[in-house]
């Protein structure tokens, strides 16, 4: 009996030292978890503040960047429109509007293209020359603002307050014709960028401002007399 009881008591002894073992390796695993939980926790929370600062940095980059660029571009379109703005102003191209306008004037709207390839027909260069002259002026500068609106080098909505409606309208019912009649007497293509431009650019009513009909029918008039040999009378006055 005792050598059993002291068997049982034995078998009890390792029982609970197994059990005591067991306890020990959960608490230990335990620990470790919780360890590594917490480091880990550590590792993202650092991780989380690292990355919202980039993020954070990479906006505050995008914003000023993005700010700058719409300065400069700013600063550049109104650089452009100035130099524009000035050089329409000069007093070259007033001294341009006034002999075309005065040309007008002289010979009448329905007459003064008629004058015009008169004069460039029969070679009279002095006659012609300073009207000519103020033609290739305007168009010229014309077609500069819209080379610069199609390149991006200035915006619509600045052309739309300056040349503007008005003006461009102006243009296109008195320098157009002259434009037509230079390419009636020379046979060479009608440089029509410039007035398709500022159709495109402008408002719907220059889109359905074509050259004057009247005019239009007595250049191709008088182109068909060139063609035909015959001299147009003299419009001296």
């Amino acid at each position: 009996m005792s050598m059993d009881s002291e068997g049982s008591a034995g078998g009890r002894k390792e029982k609970g030292s197994e059990r005591a073992d067991a306890g020990g390796h959960l608490r230990r695993r335990d620990s470790t978890i919780r360890l590594l939980s917490r480091n880990l926790s550590n590792a993202f929370t650092e991780t989380n503040i690292t990355l919202v600062v980039s993020i954070l940095t990479l906006l505050s980059t995008v914003i000023l960047q993005t700010w700058y660029t719409i300065v400069t571009q700013n600063s550049h379109y109104v650089s452009t429109f100035n130099a524009l703005h000035t050089e329409y102003a000069s007093p070259e191209m007033l001294d341009a509007f006034d002999v075309v306008e005065d040309f007008i004037i002289e010979h009448g709207v329905e007459h003064y293209t008629d004058v015009f390839m008169s004069l460039k027909k029969n070679k009279k260069r002095k006659e012609v020359s300073k009207i000519d002259h103020a033609r290739r002026r305007v168009v010229h500068w014309y077609g500069k603002t819209c080379l610069f609106w199609k390149k991006g080098l200035i915006p619509a909505d600045l052309l739309m307050s300056f040349p503007g409606e008005r003006k461009a309208k102006y243009f296109l019912r008195n320098f157009e014709p002259l434009e037509e009649a230079n390419r009636m007497i020379y046979g060479a293509n009608l440089d029509v960028e410039v007035f398709r431009c500022l159709r495109e650019l402008s408002v719907p009513a220059l889109l359905r401002l074509n050259l004057q009909f009247s005019q239009i029918s007595r250049i191709s008039r008088i182109d068909f007399i060139f063609q035909r040999g015959r001299r147009i009378p003299s419009t001296n006055t």
